[in-house]
């Protein structure tokens, strides 16, 4: 065989494995879009997804495990949560709007008593409102930390604990963070205030906002002018706007992805983070408003701030640890898809 051939099969060969082992991959919609709203997948393998205007639960292939019967309300913070690693998933109750948790089978192990609902942290803790105030309560039901914290508006009650064991609360003088035992580890003295996540957290001090560590000592100086800051993410990266425009600074508080994107989320375990492009809006839309022409929509870019996957989703959530992440397509249905075989596990 002359030694052209051989080189040409070689090469081919080589192509067909390099397929073969999913580097041609762009990754696909396995889940198809059919549902009304959907949510991440938890380390169960089940996710959240809404028919009609009913929440259930469905696995990895798509097929229904808990049928749609849970009730949908108008604000996100209120639907169905993902399930926590003891098994039990929030659930709201239009008939009295209460809050319970149900296991793994959809029935309801803590009965919808509780006016707000957190979900259950990896210390067996959650948050819970009643009687107007916020405590936190164990796997079964009972309040460890007695209902004694405030919130201000949906959107700013007190968080879950994370992973390094303080929770944020609000008193009067600001969010501090407390630990397992109800005690401020962090005096209350920043407005406004983010969870831990990888050992930093987003705080405000005199109209500016930095990143404190466990100490509660700036690790990042407040000097950002926007509220608009995200987590910390394993890689060292958190998602913050200046003048309009998202980007991502490292750990030292300088730009690693230029602020050059219209909207941005949180880096997944597997090096992706969902984001909006900065393309010029049709004429007459409102540029906070999601729009369904390709190019305008939500994709995911790499940790060098190239888009991996096109932005031409409606809508979109962070991936899972399964490689799956929740997407809206044009028709406004959400499915599920799964990332090039390259970001398909924690980076």
């Amino acid at each position: 065989m002359p030694f052209s051939s051989c080189l040409k099969r070689l090469f081919l060969l080589g192509f067909a494995a390099l397929l073969l082992a999913g580097c041609g991959d762009k990754g696909e919609m396995v889940i198809s879009p059919r549902f009304e709203d959907a949510g991440d997948f938890a380390a169960n393998g089940l996710a959240r997804v809404r028919v009609g205007d009913k929440w259930g639960y469905i696995n990895e292939k798509g097929e229904e495990v808990i049928s749609p019967r849970f009730d949908n309300a108008s604000f996100p913070s209120m639907h169905p949560g993902d399930f926590a690693a003891n098994g039990l998933a929030r659930i709201w109750v239009k008939d009295g709007d209460r809050y319970g948790y149900i296991d793994e089978k959809g029935e309801f192990v803590i009965p919808p008593r509780f006016r707000g609902a957190g979900n259950f942290a990896a210390n067996g803790l959650t948050r819970a409102k009643d009687n107007g105030k916020w405590g936190y309560i164990n796997a079964s039901g009972a309040f460890v930390i007695s209902p004694r914290f405030d919130d201000m508006f949906i959107s700013f009650s007190p968080g879950d604990f994370a992973a390094n064991g303080l929770a944020r609360v609000l008193a009067k003088d600001g969010a501090g963070y407390i630990d397992a035992s109800g005690r401020f580890v962090i005096p209350p003295r920043f407005v406004p205030a983010g969870d831990f996540a990888n050992g930093l957290a987003m705080a405000g001090m005199d109209k500016k906002v930095g990143y404190i560590d466990e100490k509660g000592e700036f690790v990042i100086s407040p000097r950002f002018t926007s509220s608009n800051a995200g987590d910390f993410a394993a890689n060292g990266l958190a998602a913050l706007a200046v003048d309009g425009k998202w980007g991502y600074i490292n750990r030292q508080g300088e730009f690693a992805i230029p602020p050059s994107l219209r909207a941005a989320g949180p880096f997944a375990a597997n090096g992706l983070a969902r984001a909006k492009a900065m393309a010029p809006y049709p004429r007459g839309v409102p540029e906070h408003v999601d729009v369904l022409n390709p190019g305008y929509g939500w994709g995911y870019i790499n940790e060098k701030g190239e888009f991996v996957i096109p932005a031409n989703f409606f809508k979109a959530r962070d991936f899972a640890a399964n490689g799956l992440a929740a997407v809206a397509t044009n028709n406004g249905k959400w499915g599920y898809y799964r990332a090039p075989a390259k970001y398909r596990k924690a980076r």
